[in-house]
């Protein structure tokens, strides 16, 4: 609970604070009253984070803060970079990542999953904003709001139907104590596996389908059909 509190008080307050100083200057003190206070309560949620046995979120997240990073510096990236090209390459990416994860077995450290979860997590950092971008990009003014709903509720419901979809690889005794460790990881690496050719038919079908087409001039008609015939004179 006091994790939960701090976090929605420091994402209240910055959220806030980013509003206001733009409306009313970013020198006036409920700018800067709100800035501190988003900064010692999100400070203060780390600090608690850290030293809970029971954290609402478990500070060894390396691959987290790559994604949070990574859609942060790329979440103007459509402007250099055509956006079809930044979803299929951060789509290709994610299925590399997944499949550098397979190299994991039964008595393997937990670190051998580091790099892929990284690459995997920083590619989904930069197809997140392109996602949102293209999707905004497509709907009018008096849409956007239903545009970023269906959105998110399309990216939850996948999220959902992947977990269950993708557990039907994990044997459930594997599951249970004295379950085989090496069943378990054999199904993380199907699951692994099946979840980048996912990936890897997204990467297709960005491409072939987002990639702009080439403007033809238009045919008005051909040699036949530009003839003109003259009435006959007569006389």
């Amino acid at each position: 609970m006091p994790g939960q509190l701090l976090a929605a008080v420091g994402l209240a307050a910055f959220v806030f604070a980013v509003l206001r100083g733009q409306e009313i200057g970013w020198s006036d003190a409920q700018a800067v009253i709100a800035f501190v206070l988003a900064v010692g309560a999100l400070v203060a949620f780390v600090a608690h984070e850290m030293r809970t046995a029971e954290p609402m979120l478990p500070p060894y997240l390396p691959a987290t803060v790559a994604m949070f990073v990574v859609a942060g510096a790329t979440a103007k990236l459509d402007r250099v970079v055509p956006t079809w090209v930044s979803l299929s390459c951060s789509l290709a990416l994610v299925a590399v990542g997944l499949l550098m994860m397979t190299v994991a077995e039964a008595d393997s450290s937990k670190y051998v999953l580091l790099p892929g979860l990284v690459v995997a997590c920083a590619a989904a950092g930069v197809f997140n904003p392109a996602m949102s971008g293209i999707v905004l990009g497509e709907s009018t003014a008096d849409h956007s709001g239903l545009a970023a709903g269906i959105n998110d509720a399309f990216r939850q419901t996948g999220i959902a139907v992947g977990v269950a979809v993708l557990g039907m690889f994990l044997p459930a005794e594997s599951l249970l104590p004295g379950g085989s460790p090496q069943d378990f990881v054999s199904g993380l690496q199907g699951a692994l596996v099946a979840a980048a050719f996912v990936a890897a038919l997204g990467t297709v079908v960005c491409a072939v389908c987002l990639r702009p087409r080439p403007q033809t001039a238009p045919v008005f008609g051909d040699a036949e059909s530009d003839t003109v015939e003259l009435p006959a004179v007569t006389g």
